[in-house]
Order: structure tokens, then sequence, then C-alpha cells
């Protein structure tokens, strides 16, 4: 290639990586952490400023000694090169770190498990809140709303989770405040928070009482009643849940006692691993303590004739 078509190649080059300098050395700057990473640091970045010089000084080019140039640009196709590969991974940690996806796994997340627990109609059942934490927790609270009406939250406890000494909660009719702190900090995935006895509500007044879904619902404003923090108050992602209290018989959950419950529960009778109960209270139809034929069977004349086999909530 002629001395020429080198000097425009190389002009084209400088002034191409001059551009993605001004733009990545911006973003570094605001992103220090993932510049670190991808080795791309303030002085490894300094071949910038020489492109800038050498962009300014194309004019230069043409007067200055051939040899002496000619190393110069030696020099930056090999250093250039270098400085490259560093700032396209550099671009690409900062695409990755800001993807919505892994976004979404960085966050620090509060949860139930289950998500929908299902109570004897004349029972109790327990739920539990959790957290995914990405960030070091040593103090949190919330208040957990519920209809009232539906069901009732009876107990809180927190023994085996992260703040199993210095925490209380408090009951106000439809929502309960819960918090804890603790001298250590936590960090990680399936945290315990608290756990959470709830029972079936069947002194409530509406027509729902004793047999209906009831929301649970993380409360109260964010980063004072609702809040985790270690050194300070981090953001969170609250995800709420549900409460639903089941019949006798209804081992399916769907709210009837029909015929699609009489054969779930012969499923599970003969395969309770293919064919799990979500409440196995529902299963246990003459109460006796065990699922069996016998309850299949009961659950059978009660879909046929309900006056004449009556289930008992006892």
């Amino acid at each position: 290639m002629t001395e020429k078509g080198v000097h425009a190649m190389n002009t084209r080059t400088i002034s191409a990586f001059s551009w993605f300098c001004r733009f990545l050395w911006s973003i570094a700057v605001a992103r220090p952490r993932v510049a670190a990473i991808a080795g791309a640091t303030p002085s490894s970045l300094r071949l910038c400023d020489f492109a800038l010089n050498q962009r300014n000084a194309k004019t230069r080019w043409r007067k200055g000694a051939k040899v002496g140039n000619h190393r110069i640009h030696q020099n930056l196709s090999f250093s250039g090169a270098l400085a490259l590969a560093r700032l396209l991974t550099l671009a690409l940690l900062l695409a990755v770190w800001e993807s919505p996806a892994l976004a979404l796994s960085r966050e620090n997340n509060v949860y139930f498990e289950p998500q929908t627990v299902y109570m004897p109609e004349c029972g109790n059942a327990t739920v539990q809140i959790m957290l995914n934490a990405t960030d070091e927790i040593d103090r949190w609270s919330t208040i957990v709303e519920f209809d009232y009406e539906s069901v009732n939250i009876t107990g809180v406890r927190f023994a085996g989770g992260i703040t199993p000494t210095y925490a209380d909660w408090g009951y106000h009719t439809d929502y309960v405040y819960i918090g804890g702190t603790d001298l250590n900090k936590s960090s990680g995935t399936g945290l315990l928070l608290a756990t959470i006895t709830l029972e079936c509500n069947r002194t409530g007044t509406g027509a729902s009482a004793g047999a209906s879904t009831s929301p649970l619902h993380f409360a109260g404003e964010e980063g004072i009643e609702r809040l985790i923090a270690g050194e300070t108050i981090h953001p969170a992602t609250w995800t709420g849940g549900a409460a639903q209290s089941v019949k006798r018989g209804n081992v399916n959950c769907a709210g009837d006692v029909d015929m699609s419950d009489v054969a779930l529960l012969l499923n599970h009778v003969y395969d309770a691993g293919g064919y799990p109960l979500s409440c196995e209270w529902a299963g246990d139809i003459n109460g006796a303590g065990e699922i069996d034929m016998s309850d299949v069977a009961l659950l059978l004349n009660h879909v046929h004739d309900a006056e004449g086999y009556p289930l008992s909530c006892g």
C-alpha cells in the first residue's frame, strides 16, 4: 500500500477510534466498577488522548519525517488494537450489565413461600416470608394486609430466620406489622424472614366467610414501614401472595366439590407422587388420619347425595 493509502486508512481509523474513545470514556467514568473488570481503567484509556492528538495533528503527517511517522503508526496499530479490545470488552460488559434480565437477577426480592397457601376450612396453615438478597441485610420490616373476613393471621415466628432474636409483630385487625434486626448481616437466596400462621375465619360477616381466597399484600411506605436495609436502605421487589381456604373434599382446590375431585383423589390413592394434593387435609374425607379407598367412596357418595353423605369439618 502506498504512503498516501496508509495515511488515508490511518486517518479514518484514528477518527473512528477517537469517537469510540469519547463515547466509552464518558461511560467508564460513570461505571468505574465495570470498566475495571474490562481492564479499561482511566490510565489504560489514555491512549484515547493519543488518538485524538493524532487526529488533530493529521496535517503534520505530510510534513514529518517518513520513518518517524511510520514508527508512530506502527506503535498506534499495536497499542490501538490492545486498547480497542479492552474498550470492546467494556462495551459488551456495559450492555450485559444493564440488560433487563440481569437487572432482575440483581434485585433484592421479598416474597411468600408458597405464593398461594391452602388452609383447611376449620384449621390453619403456615406461609413463610422469604428474601433473596444481593445486598447485605441486617434489618427489615413490612406490613402484611389480608381480608379479615376470609382469613386471620394468628401468629408470627422468627425462629430459623435472619433476625431470630430481635424481632416482633403487631396485630391490627386486617394487617400485621412485622420486622426485625440482627447484629450480623445476611445475603444470598432463600433467606427466611418470618413464618406466618393463618387460619380460615369462619366468623366473618360476608358471604365469602369460611371458603374463599384472600390476597396477602406487602404494604406500607417503601423505605419507612416496608424496607430491607444494611448500611443503607436497599431497593427491593415485593411480591405478594394469597391464602385460600379449602373445604373437605375440594382436593383440586377449584372451589366446588365434584367428580373432578373424586378422580384426583382416586389417582392420588394409587399414585400419590404422580397426583399430589395441594391440601392433604381436604383428601382425608372421613377424618381417619390417612387417605385410602374409603375416602374415595365417601367422596363419591357425597357428590351424588350431599345431604345423605355430608362432609364434616372436624
